[in-house]
């Protein structure tokens, strides 16, 4: 899963440098809302994406822990849990919609969520 995680969160960044999109990396206590509306005002296109924040956030997630059997034997077993993981913010604008994001996390179940701003 770790290289999917790795791969997922190279192409974001590729994505935002091959598009010369803002990245902002969200700090905590950051309302993340502010910081749309201050590029919202820089943006001047009519739509597309406003910018790229990746935010560490505590999130439902699976991982691996190593089990041993009765003899002694170690066999990797998938667990459920929590854990804090980069999530990353496609903040957009749209010509009918409105300004959206659309948050995706970067680690196993890779969890997505849309709202509007």
């Amino acid at each position: 899963m770790a290289r999917i995680t790795d791969r997922f969160s190279a192409a974001v960044h590729r994505f935002a440098d091959t598009r010369h999109i803002p990245w902002v990396d969200f700090v905590k206590g950051q309302r993340k809302d502010d910081v749309m509306h201050e590029h919202l005002r820089q943006f001047t296109a009519p739509e597309g994406v406003v910018f790229i924040g990746r935010a560490q956030e505590k999130t439902p997630l699976f991982r691996t822990e190593k089990r041993r059997d009765a003899d002694g034997n170690s066999y990797p077993r998938i667990v459920k849990t929590t854990g804090i993981v980069n999530h990353y913010y496609f903040y957009c604008v749209d010509t009918d919609f409105g300004p959206f994001f659309l948050k995706f996390c970067s680690y196993f179940p890779y969890n997505a969520k849309r709202q509007r701003s």
